[in-house]
């Protein structure tokens, strides 16, 4: 079940699957909304109601796991989000899943120009783009909350872009990943190096775990 609201509508940008069997269907309207899926625990912005497919992500190791494959289109082009759900895999599976994932988006076709680290909501991220022969790119986020919040998913953002247009930067950052009770999750990183939940829009603060009493520095390590 998803929740809209209307937001300010982007420059669109043409976009293509990067995915094995091309979606049909009828081009959806152009107005940009928020949607959220509780039971996949996220949201994004999307240029209409996304679509679901019903998918499996092949790893290198050949572990296989369920995805669903959230996309919408409009005259521009398609939008489309990817949700690995890994739940039952064992522990060394779960540590090297976002390492496995990005050899799987590496060895997926053009030449890669960009791929780097980077920080989503405190949460591990991989940037990507990829140029093709025919002078199109592909842009591709990968995002995995920490195994401690027990969402048990991987988030993949990809949008092909046709020659001289630009990246859908902004596809890729509407995305938010929410907690059972609908609230944004965000994390920050003790000098332990453990990751903790913060308060939303407060800069940083920490959200204090249910059981501690109000002012005692208990964080919600969740």
């Amino acid at each position: 079940m998803f929740r809209k609201t209307l937001v300010v509508s982007f420059a669109l940008t043409v976009l293509s699957l990067v995915f094995s069997g091309p979606f049909s269907g009828p081009a959806l309207a152009q107005g940009w909304a928020e949607y959220i899926n509780q039971e996949e625990r996220f949201g994004i912005n999307f240029p209409g109601e996304p679509e679901s497919v019903a998918s499996s992500f092949e790893m290198p190791s050949g572990a296989s796991y369920p995805a669903n494959i959230y996309h919408t289109e409009d005259s521009a082009g398609r939008y489309v989000l990817t949700v690995v759900n890994y739940e039952g895999a064992n522990r060394d599976e779960i540590e090297t899943i976002l390492d496995d994932a990005i050899d799987v988006m590496r060895g997926s076709g053009g030449d890669v120009t960009y791929d780097e680290v980077a920080v989503y909501d405190g949460m591990e991220t991989q940037m990507m783009q990829f140029a093709n022969a025919d002078q199109s790119r592909r842009f591709v986020a990968l995002i995995h909350p920490p195994p401690s919040a027990r969402l048990h998913r991987l988030y993949i953002v990809e949008g092909h872009a046709a020659a001289n247009l630009p990246i859908p930067g902004h596809f890729q950052q509407s995305l938010f990943i929410v907690d059972l009770m609908g609230e944004r999750v965000r994390y920050s990183t003790d000098i332990e190096g453990n990751k903790f939940r913060v308060q939303p829009n407060t800069g940083g603060m920490p959200l204090l775990a249910p059981e501690c009493a109000p002012g005692l520095p208990c964080l919600a390590y969740e």
